[in-house]
């Protein structure tokens, strides 16, 4: 009998944890709270997206590096000033400009590194 007691208690645990998920999904779908955190979040993302001044710069690094992952910096700067800044190829040249410590494209660049080795 303990055995049969012992299943009909795992049987209604199980049918327990199956409900819940379900009865969440649907207090999350329906609750007026959830939709405008939700709303006032991609808001928020819109809006960090649309303020951030290298974001082109930014959405070319990452493309570069998903054509070519193993990618050097050098690269990635020399294509950066002839896509973007339409220097020619062959006159687009990584000068000690591009290794100061304020240089967005560095910046950028040893952000993405971080994120990679996260």
């Amino acid at each position: 009998n303990n055995n049969n007691n012992s299943n009909n208690d795992n049987n209604n645990n199980k049918d327990i944890q199956l409900e819940k998920p379900d009865a969440l999904r649907k207090f999350l779908d329906y609750n007026p709270l959830n939709h405008l955190a939700s709303q006032w979040i991609d808001d928020l993302e819109r809006a960090n997206v649309a303020s951030d001044p290298h974001r082109l710069l930014r959405s070319h690094l990452d493309a570069h590096l998903v054509d070519w992952p193993r990618s050097t910096y050098e690269e990635w700067v020399e294509e950066a000033l002839a896509k973007l800044d339409g220097w020619d190829a062959g006159s687009a040249v990584v000068d000690d400009t591009f290794y100061l410590e304020g240089c967005v494209h560095r910046i950028l660049w040893n952000e993405r590194m971080v994120e990679e080795d996260e």
